[in-house]
């Protein structure tokens, strides 16, 4: 037996008790069928003109469902006789080459064969203008910005770094996403205590001036399945936002101690959080946005 060994076989082990936690499991068990109906009920059906081409946003992140929440999307479009065709909306993920944002989408199942139609990978964005505020550039995605119409698709979660009424959503998607690299590291470089704010400006001046038409935003319970799908018309993204931001809060997963000295995290990864791991769960990092939930560990 080496020393070391020899000197950690004689290092007593605290007591150590197994505990399981069981989280509400309200899932979605029909999701094209609930996609449907939530279209229709949105009306957003006379959003979309015959003949028109449609972008359809697709993110970097592990979502439950989503290769299939975008094949049915693709196919409303299809029916109301619209062009789908979707893009990366990933700011700077996959090396921030078209390339590598591809391969990403092709690992989550995110295939043109899948959701029957085309994929358009490309890192050029247009400026679209500056916000009155504070006078930021806006970028988006060039094929968005050509197409005549874009669906914004995205999970709305609580963030692991910033806090505030816009974090993880359908604003994000369409400032950072859409506007690739440039729009990413526009948001950074203005520093997380921003962020909220910043999203939410250069969200409202493409809702305003761009051609989103509507988003469509999931929220998963502690398991991450699909507990809700939320079609919002772009004109009401930035009011309702918040409600269901407040609401995935409430089926956030987190460690019931306040504190410990080690923690053992099995699997980690960029497809699960910028950090390789959920920041807020293992309690690095801590925020509450909505006061009275107890998201702080």
């Amino acid at each position: 037996m080496s020393k070391l060994a020899d000197l950690v076989s004689h290092i007593p082990l605290p007591r150590m008790v197994e505990a399981r936690q069981n989280f509400p499991r309200e899932k979605i068990n029909d999701v094209p069928g609930e996609l449907r109906n939530r279209l229709e009920q949105a009306g957003v059906r006379s959003r979309i003109k015959p003949g028109a081409e449609i972008a359809i946003t697709a993110g970097s992140r592990g979502i439950d469902n989503i290769a299939l929440i975008i094949r049915e999307t693709a196919q409303y479009v299809k029916e109301l006789g619209a062009d789908p065709f979707i893009i990366p909306a990933m700011g700077s993920h996959g090396g921030a080459t078209a390339e590598g944002q591809m391969e990403i989408l092709s690992s989550l199942g995110i295939t043109e064969e899948f959701c029957g139609c085309p994929i358009r990978a490309s890192m050029d964005t247009v400026l679209l203008g500056n916000t009155a505020e504070d006078n930021l550039p806006v970028y988006i995605d060039a094929y968005a910005n050509q197409a005549e119409g874009t669906i914004i698709i995205g999970r709305i979660k609580p963030h692991p770094s910033f806090a505030g009424p816009i974090e993880s959503g359908l604003a994000k998607m369409a400032v950072i996403g859409l506007g690739k690299q440039k729009g990413a590291a526009l948001c950074h470089s203005l520093g997380m205590n921003n962020m909220s704010k910043n999203i939410a400006q250069i969200a409202d001046y493409i809702f305003s001036r761009g051609n989103v038409l509507f988003g469509i935003g999931l929220i998963e319970n502690a398991c991450d399945e699909t507990s809700r799908i939320a079609v919002v018309p772009v004109e009401s993204i930035l009011r309702e936002e918040p409600g269901l931001l407040k609401e995935a809060y409430g089926n956030f997963p987190k460690i019931a101690i306040k504190n410990y000295d080690v923690l053992l995290v099995e699997e980690m990864g960029k497809n699960i959080s910028g950090a390789g791991m959920d920041t807020m769960i293992i309690s690095r990092y801590t925020h509450d946005a909505f006061p009275g939930i107890p998201v702080s560990r």
